[in-house]
């Protein structure tokens, strides 16, 4: 019945997204290649290492979820998302520096990720006000 059951959420969630992953000793950044995401149509579920990200898409009302299992402790009230025209992106923050061995598996509702790869190393702002986020993976 388990297998019956997780086989039945996967096919609720729809067709897996495609989704890259990068990490540093402070975050797991994951961009999620969906479009037409509503910009308040995206939902993160934390809790501990559990991780569900439910997608919302405008125009066919869809929801997508992406449901996954994190290498170490998630730190929910410092996690988030972004949304984009063709991707999500989520920060999930880690609750201790580490590097995770794996950081993220599929439970359901996704493809496997691309290799992690290390997240390049944060660029100082250039002053106030000044454009912040020069590449989608480096922290703010």
């Amino acid at each position: 019945a388990g297998a019956a059951s997780a086989a039945a959420a996967a096919a609720a969630d729809g067709p897996p997204p495609q989704f890259d992953v990068r990490q540093n000793d402070r975050c797991v950044t994951l961009l999620i290649n969906v479009s037409g995401v509503k910009a308040d149509g995206v939902r993160l579920d934390i809790g501990g290492r559990s991780v569900a990200v439910e997608m919302e898409v405008e125009a066919t009302g869809e929801k997508r979820t992406l449901r996954l299992a994190c290498g170490g402790d998630v730190d929910a009230t410092a996690s988030r998302c972004d949304v984009a025209d063709r991707n999500v992106v989520v920060v999930l923050a880690k609750a201790s520096s580490e590097t995770w061995e794996t950081p993220v598996e599929v439970v359901s509702g996704g493809a496997a990720p691309a290799a992690a790869t290390p997240a390049p190393a944060a660029q100082p702002a250039k002053g106030a006000g000044g454009f912040r986020n020069r590449v989608m993976f480096e922290l703010d």
